[in-house]
Order: structure tokens, then sequence, then C-alpha cells
């Protein structure tokens, strides 16, 4: 469980490195909109966007994985 003091911290890297909000739904990096549960292959990557904020074709590419569309 996160404190307010990390939810501070994590809200202002992100802001910083990508210019975007945690708390707006888009992915903090490439700013897609496609974040809703039915847009991530399985549990995992959902539990994933919700630590990350990162959509499903941005983990794929951050962990190297197989981009599905």
């Amino acid at each position: 469980m996160k404190t307010k003091g990390m939810d501070s911290v994590l809200e202002n890297f992100s802001r910083a490195m990508f210019g975007r909000s945690r708390k707006d739904p888009v992915c903090i990096i490439c700013g897609t909109t496609k974040v809703c549960p039915w847009h991530f292959r399985d549990a995992l990557s959902r539990k994933e966007f919700g630590i990350s904020r990162m959509c499903q074709v941005c983990q794929d590419k951050i962990w190297n994985e197989e981009t599905y569309d």
C-alpha cells in the first residue's frame, strides 16, 4: 500500500519526466487512452498499469515482449 508521501513523489516524478499526471486516464509514457481493462493482455498487465501507468504497448516495449495491437 502506498502512502500519501509515496503518491506525491510518484506524481512529481511523472510530471517532471513525462509531463503527465498519474491521475489522468492515459498512459504516462505515450499518452494513449487505451488504458481500460480490456486493453490489457492479462491480470498482470492490468496490475502493472496500476503501478507504472503504462499502456500495454509501452509495457511490451519496456519489457521487450511482442507488441499486440
